[in-house]
């Protein structure tokens, strides 16, 4: 249900900014943190859920790993929903932290592939935006495992992409950007800011 899902909006040339540097990975982990009101996308391989493999941790070793993280207030508008279960099935189901973050891994190819398009078409004034004079992309998602969507649309065309997320459940080995970290640029941010 898209009445009920976190939305952002923003300049594909920020959103690209933020996958730029994610080389070597078909997929990517975009991070949100609600406290901190920062979004964070990194490389994502599946040994980074290497629980107790020895031979898988080994390997992961080798692989470089690469993080951007931006603040929330670079976006033009953001909005970051509560999850409410229904019942006490749904409640089951959420990740334990998912009024706070959410981890959503999806392609890459695609979502670069799309983002690629938005910058480009909002160069022309065609496919600019009336109000804004360029293109901006809305992303709009729940939490791991539901689909994470992008679109944009103009008076001249309207386009959208949703891209399947990996369950959250899936995500154990995960390694997240420590407190100390998230803390620092959250600070750094407000700074900036005032």
């Amino acid at each position: 249900d898209r009445d009920c899902c976190s939305e952002s909006v923003a300049q594909p040339r920020i959103l690209l900014r933020m996958l730029e540097h994610i080389k070597q990975s078909d997929e990517m982990a975009l991070i949100v943190n609600e406290k901190h009101k920062l979004a964070t996308a990194t490389s994502f391989h599946h040994s980074d859920n290497a629980n107790n493999n020895a031979l898988v941790m080994a390997a992961s070793h080798r692989i470089l790993k690469t993080e951007t993280t931006i603040g929330c207030h670079e976006f033009d508008e953001f909005e970051f929903r509560d999850h409410e279960p229904e019942d006490d099935d749904e409640a089951d189901e959420l990740p334990s932290n998912v009024n706070e973050e959410v981890t959503l891994v999806f392609g890459l190819k695609d979502a670069k592939a799309m983002l690629t398009f938005c910058n480009v078409a909002g160069s022309n004034s065609f496919f600019a935006d009336e109000d804004s004079g360029s293109l901006r992309v809305t992303v709009q998602f729940h939490y791991g495992g539901k689909p994470l969507v992008m679109e944009t649309s103009t008076s001249g065309f309207h386009g959208e992409l949703i891209l399947a997320t990996l369950d959250h459940k899936l995500l154990g080995g995960l390694h997240k950007p420590s407190t100390t970290n998230a803390d620092a640029q959250a600070n750094n941010n407000n700074s900036r800011s005032e």
